[in-house]
C-alpha cells in the first residue's frame, strides 16, 4: 500500500498533468554533434586552467533557447516567442577526473587522434514547464517522482579534424550515453548520441480574445461583474425618468421656462436667478413638480 507521501506526490503529479492535452507535449531530441566551431582566446584559457587546478568551484552552465513559431492569428502580447533558460552544476574540488580531462583538452597535451571524453552528472533537466511569457521552469512534480531520472549525465568531448593537415578546427560533441534511466521515452533515440528533452507547454488563448485573458480570473471577474452591472443599470435607470418624460400638463412648466428665456433676454439677471431656482426646486422635488403639472380640471 503507497504511504501518504507517495499518494501525495502522485496526486500533485496527475494535477500538473490534467492540464495539458497530448498535443502540448513536445519531445526534442538534440543532435549530439556542435553546428558551430568552438573558439576560445588565450586569456580565457588561461583563467578556466588556473580555475580548475586550484580547489574553487567551476560552473558549468546548460543554456536552452526555446523558440515559438507562430501565425499571425495566434500572435497576441500575451505569448513570446523567445524564452530561455539555464541549468548550473558546479565542478567541485574532489572532481579529479573531470578537471584533469578539461585542462588536458584546453592545454592540448592529449595526442590529436585521442578524444578525451568526461561526464558532467545531473547536467540535463529532461522535463521543462514552457510557459506564455516566463522563462522556463522545473517540474517540481515530476522531481518528487523521478528521484534519479529527472536529471540527465552527460558525455562530452572536443573533436578535431583528422582529415586536414595542421587544421585547428574543433567542435564539442555531446551525449547522454551511458545513461539508465528507469523511465526513458518512447520518442527518445535508441543509441544515445541526442540528447532528449521534453516540453510541457502552457496553453494561450487566441489574440482576438487575449484582452480578456491578460489579468488572469481576478480581471475576468471584475470585467464580468462591470458589464452586468452596467447592463442592470441601463434596464433599471428609465424608472428615474418617468416623472420627468411622462408629465401630465407642461402647460405652466413651460410657461415658466418662457419667462427664464425673457428675463434673460432683457438682461433681468435678478428675475432670471429666481425663476431658475424655483425650475430646480421643481426638479429635485417630484411630489412639488406632479402638483405643478397637475391636468386643469374641466
Amino acid at each position: 500500500m503507497l504511504g501518504l507521501r507517495a499518494l501525495l506526490i502522485l496526486d500533485g503529479a496527475y494535477g500538473f498533468l490534467r492540464d495539458f492535452n497530448p498535443d502540448d507535449i513536445r519531445c526534442v531530441n538534440l543532435f549530439a554533434t556542435s553546428v558551430d566551431l568552438w573558439e576560445i582566446s588565450q586569456p580565457i584559457r588561461d583563467i578556466v586552467v588556473n580555475s580548475l587546478r586550484s580547489n574553487v568551484s567551476v560552473p558549468v552552465r546548460f543554456s536552452y533557447t526555446i523558440r515559438r513559431y507562430l501565425t499571425d492569428q495566434d500572435y497576441s502580447g500575451d505569448l513570446a516567442t523567445v524564452v530561455t533558460g539555464e541549468h548550473t552544476i558546479d565542478i567541485k574540488a574532489n572532481d579529479k577526473d573531470i578537471r584533469h580531462a578539461l585542462i588536458d583538452i584546453l592545454n592540448g597535451t592529449r595526442d590529436i587522434q585521442t578524444t578525451i571524453n568526461f561526464t558532467i552528472v545531473n547536467l540535463l533537466p529532461r522535463f521543462l514547464h514552457v510557459r506564455p511569457k516566463a522563462n522556463p521552469e522545473e517540474i517540481l512534480a515530476f522531481k518528487n517522482i523521478f528521484l534519479n531520472d529527472y536529471y540527465g549525465n552527460v558525455t562530452m568531448g572536443l573533436n578535431r579534424t583528422t582529415t586536414i593537415p595542421n587544421s585547428t578546427d574543433v567542435w564539442w560533441e555531446m551525449s547522454e550515453h551511458g545513461n539508465r534511466y528507469n523511465y526513458n521515452p518512447s520518442c527518445a533515440y535508441p543509441n544515445r548520441n541526442y540528447l532528449t528533452m521534453i516540453f510541457f507547454n502552457d496553453k494561450v488563448s487566441p489574440a482576438n480574445i487575449s484582452f480578456l485573458t491578460r489579468y488572469g480570473i481576478i480581471g475576468l471577474y471584475t470585467t464580468f461583474v462591470i458589464v452586468v452591472a452596467r447592463l442592470f443599470r441601463t434596464i433599471l435607470q428609465t424608472s428615474t425618468t418617468i416623472m420627468f418624460n411622462e408629465l401630465p400638463n407642461v402647460e405652466h412648466l413651460w410657461h415658466l421656462l418662457l419667462d427664464i428665456y425673457l428675463v434673460r433676454e432683457n438682461h433681468m439677471l435678478r428675475f432670471e436667478e429666481e425663476f431658475f431656482a424655483k425650475l430646480v426646486f421643481l426638479y429635485r422635488s417630484p411630489e412639488t413638480l406632479i402638483r405643478f403639472t397637475k391636468p386643469k380640471s374641466e
